[in-house]
């Protein structure tokens, strides 16, 4: 009998033990966020165990990528290999369908007849603007006749995301123009074949003119538009120039402010500064189209650009039109993607504070444009090889720029009037700097020059009264100009050069990165001082610690160049 009451004991025992372990373990829920997704039921897992995957959620008009650990979709939910700890939200995450739109241009030649384009589902897009001679585009709409749904405006941009979970076929409208060559000049030319076009005295002075030039005049062919020919002719709102016209003069269009639609020839050559200044909001660059350069420069409306492959682009053609927010183009192989630019499949880089465009010769990449408002520093992706002419002018708040080894060259005021730039990191693989490249960047303190760079150009640091120049080269290179580091002219004719530092002992970092190691002070080393004091010098991720007289900093330090002793000094620099 005591033998059976021990044994009930330990029994009972054994129960409540289970039952306490069991009542430890703790158990947490899974919940599934399907962004408007089909909903997913939560599932109470214990903790240690794993949850299970659950059927993919589906939802109109996208396709489910996967699930992920937060709520930007950085990183991926691993079902097999996570652990669940604690109550835990997993976050599906969507790609909206693609859908082909079909153009029918309702007979229309001389189009941008390209023959679909795709659209991506509730996003905004914008198609195509075709040209017809003596016919003004209207729109894109779901019938011939103009009727039923207009999905564009005049310029292609989309009235309403698109919401079609289908490929459609939109049509053009047209709405016919008067012909009119009243008030022009025509001078003949070419041994008097063809006519050259410009504004004649009896063109109207005020009222809005929709500017339509002729394909020909008396018979001959119009096929050029004068130098300056509409040059500040601001009563023009619209101007269509046919396919005859294969040139645009130099400054044909400056100035006119008002003017906000263009109709540009399918083959033709734009003189630099074409359209300067105009009010023009949307722009498609014919596909056989040269442009010389400067072509659109400041014209401060201008939201969507469109390049197509063939078209030739030249220095600043976008330069100071920093409303631009959409740049497509085909002509773009897209590299991979590189931190902070993502460079997509319509060739446009994009910032999160705007967009750049880049130009591709041979197998090389152009940053031509940037427009990165409030951006304050940034390193240009590896795949760059050339920083284009005026490529960041005027970006104000920009303060510190790196350049990868990639960069063989900066073009001719790449950095003008970047007043906050104060730090800039080049690469051994710099070849060249371009006249005025860094002009006007007045807080700029100190760049160090490697023995990489061959030709630096006139005034390259002109207008920079802050700045110290750190030369691996013992003395001036036969590449570069006899101005190239002159900061300004008084007014009494003196030039003042920035201080040079002579024969810097260099090395590189991870990056190839030129900093300063040492160099040897002497009567010559050090040049252009005069009033000028001597700044320190600059290196990435370290604080310049002082000049010390030998390599193990050892002896006594001294803050400025012109306080130390004439021999070897050596760099020292401290992590920050």
């Amino acid at each position: 009998m005591i033998k059976q009451t021990k044994l009930l004991i330990v029994f009972i025992a054994v129960l409540v033990l289970c039952f306490a372990l069991t009542a430890c373990v703790k158990k947490y829920e899974v919940t599934f966020d399907t962004n408007e997704g089909t909903t997913v039921t939560v599932q109470t897992i214990k903790s240690g165990d794993k949850a299970q995957k659950p059927e993919d959620p589906t939802k109109t008009g996208y396709a489910f990528d996967n699930w992920y650990k937060d709520s930007s979709h950085c990183e991926v939910f691993d079902f097999d290999t996570e652990v669940i700890k604690s109550n835990t939200t997993v976050y599906a995450k969507w790609t909206p369908n693609k859908y082909t739109v079909t153009y029918d241009y309702q007979g229309a030649t001389g189009s941008n007849t390209k023959a679909s384009e795709k659209v991506l589902y509730s996003n905004n897009y914008q198609l195509t603007v075709p040209t017809l001679y003596n016919y003004k585009f209207v729109g894109w709409y779901s019938q011939a006749d103009g009727q039923g749904d207009k999905y564009t405006d005049e310029n292609g941009n989309s009235l309403a995301n698109w919401n079609v979970l289908s490929d459609k076929t939109l049509y053009a409208h047209w709405e016919q123009v008067i012909f009119a060559s009243e008030g022009l000049s025509f001078t003949l030319i070419d041994e008097d074949t063809a006519y050259m076009v410009s504004k004649g005295t009896s063109m109207p002075a005020e009222g809005n003119i929709d500017l339509v030039i002729p394909e020909a005049y008396q018979g001959l062919p119009v096929i050029k538009i004068a130098d300056e020919a509409f040059y500040n002719c601001t009563q023009i709102t619209s101007a269509f120039i046919p396919n005859t016209v294969t040139y645009i003069g130099m400054g044909a269009f400056a100035g006119c402010n008002n003017l906000t639609e263009i109709d540009l020839p399918e083959k033709v050559t734009i003189d630099m500064y074409a359209f300067q200044s105009c009010g023009l909001v949307s722009v498609t660059i014919p596909v056989d189209a040269t442009l010389k350069g400067y072509t659109f420069y400041d014209c401060k409306a201008l939201k969507t650009v469109t390049i197509p492959g063939n078209a030739v682009l030249g220095d600043s053609d976008f330069a100071q039109c920093y409303a631009v927010e959409n740049i497509n183009s085909d002509s773009i192989v897209s590299p991979e993607d590189d931190g902070l630019f993502t460079i997509n499949a319509l060739g446009e880089i994009v910032t999160e504070n705007g967009v750049a465009l880049i130009k591709k010769v041979d197998n090389s990449y152009i940053l031509m444009q940037a427009a990165p408002k409030g951006l304050t520093a940034i390193t240009i992706p590896n795949y760059i090889t050339e920083i284009g002419a005026n490529a960041f002018e005027k970006c104000t708040e920009l303060v510190s720029i790196t350049l990868l080894q990639s960069i063989t060259k900066i073009g001719a005021s790449a950095f003008v009037s970047c007043t906050a730039l104060t730090t800039v990191n080049l690469s051994r693989g710099l070849i060249s700097i371009g006249g005025s490249a860094f002009n006007k960047c007045s807080a700029l303190i100190s760049i160090t020059i490697p023995e990489s760079v061959t030709e630096i150009a006139n005034s390259a640091f002109k207008d920079n009264s802050n700045l110290t120049i750190y030369v691996a080269a013992q003395s001036k290179p036969d590449g570069w100009g006899k101005t190239w580091n002159y900061s300004a002219s008084s007014m009494f004719g003196t030039t003042h050069a920035r201080p040079v530092v002579w024969g810097c002992v260099l090395d590189y970092d991870a990056n190839e990165i030129a900093y300063v190691v040492s160099f040897t002070k002497s009567g010559s080393s050090i040049t252009n001082t005069g009033a000028f004091a001597v700044k320190m010098p600059y290196r990435e991720g370290y604080v310049f610690g002082g000049w010390y007289t030998d390599a193990l900093f050892t002896g006594e330090t001294y803050e400025s160049l012109d306080s130390a002793p004439e021999g070897e000094l050596y760099a020292k620099w401290i992590e920050a």
